[in-house]
């Protein structure tokens, strides 16, 4: 690291903290590179522009570091921190270069196992010494052109500023939300993860919901079908693809993918990518039927040269039903944590 880098934070899904470095380092390029990869974040130090980040998406948010990572156990470590420590002429100067700042500055707070105490509790120390160290004024229910991100996981700290106005995991085409919805930044990393040789496929999603693996499979250069048996999901994936392009809706059709006749329409997809109902925000009416037609697709767009990732609380049940179909296909898992859960990404290719 030169004396001219910055150093920076992207956060992560757990699970996925892998994908979303490898996506550091394309994004980065020479202007950059991966420092350290953790728990829910990756490390980088940046020498370029730091505009570029915005091209991310499978990072959630990304910060500059103004201190970190650190050990915080107790409230005066967290305010000498930020009174003393933290690097805020160098960062603000960089934040300043995409939105000026105007006096004031905003708190969020990220905790996990922290001994500091609640949230709110952190924010306000947090907020006290900030504002003592610049002589700003805090804003307690909005978001500030700074806003000051303090990132805590047991005693580890990070302390940084929210380098856009936004955190990345938003989506503009996102106008219609649904419960079970898929966080966009994880439909990104399993876009990369399904998707990884830069070629453009056909993608279709038989359990699209909302259509975030759809969108972000579009965002990625894919062709893309959607299919879904609920008729409020199908209005909302095809107002969300039609945000992206107006003539995309009509690529999502009302069906049930729980039959055979639902995977013979879709055959010329050459990956198959999705986000299955887990029986709870989603019912799912007959469970050993749903995994047996789904094995037996997998087991033949497998057999026919093509990709499928999916996303199951139940992993062994649709590696199992794919067995049965006989299916003979590489099989990859992986945990991730989200909403409190912990589903597996499953990835079926060809065995070599």
């Amino acid at each position: 690291m030169t004396a001219h880098d910055l150093p920076g934070v992207a956060f992560a899904t757990k699970g996925l903290e892998d994908v979303t470095a490898d996506e550091l380092r394309d994004v980065l390029g020479a202007a950059g590179r991966v420092v350290e990869t953790g728990t829910k974040h990756v490390r980088f130090s940046l020498s370029g522009a730091p505009g570029v980040l915005q091209r991310l998406v499978t990072a959630d948010d990304v910060c500059l570091l103004l201190a970190g990572p650190l050990t915080v156990r107790t409230v005066e470590d967290l305010e000498g921190a930020l009174a003393e420590r933290a690097d805020f002429p160098a960062v603000l100067a960089a934040v300043a270069a995409l939105r000026p700042p105007d006096g004031t500055f905003s708190v969020t707070v990220t905790a996990a196992r922290s001994p500091l105490g609640p949230g709110a509790k952190i924010a306000g120390v947090a907020a006290g010494a900030v504002a003592r160290r610049l002589g700003w004024h805090a804003r307690e229910r909005e978001r500030a052109p700074v806003d000051v991100r303090v990132f805590l996981d047991g005693t580890s700290a990070l302390l940084g500023v929210r380098l856009f106005d936004a955190p990345l995991v938003q989506r503009d085409y996102r106008r219609v939300d649904l419960m079970g919805s898929l966080r966009p930044t994880v439909a990104a990393a399993m876009v990369r993860l399904t998707c990884p040789d830069g070629g453009r496929r056909d993608v279709w999603d038989p359990f699209c919901g909302s259509g975030t693996v759809l969108a972000e499979s579009l965002r990625a250069g894919h062709r893309v079908a959607g299919t879904d048996i609920d008729p409020d999901a199908v209005a909302a994936a095809r107002a969300n693809l039609g945000a992206i392009d107006g003539s995309l809706a009509a690529r999502v059709e009302f069906g049930d993918s729980g039959t055979p006749a639902a995977w013979r329409r879709h055959q010329d997809a050459d990956t198959v990518l999705t986000n299955m109902p887990w029986g709870k925000q989603v019912s799912i009416r007959n469970a050993a039927v749903l995994y047996d037609v789904l094995g037996a697709g997998v087991a033949q767009v497998v057999a026919r040269g093509g990709r499928v990732g999916v996303l199951t609380a139940e992993p062994d049940r649709l590696v199992a039903a794919t067995r049965r179909a006989g299916g003979t296909p590489r099989v990859t898992r992986r945990r991730i944590g989200l909403l409190g859960q912990s589903p597996s990404f499953v990835s079926f290719v060809a065995s070599s």
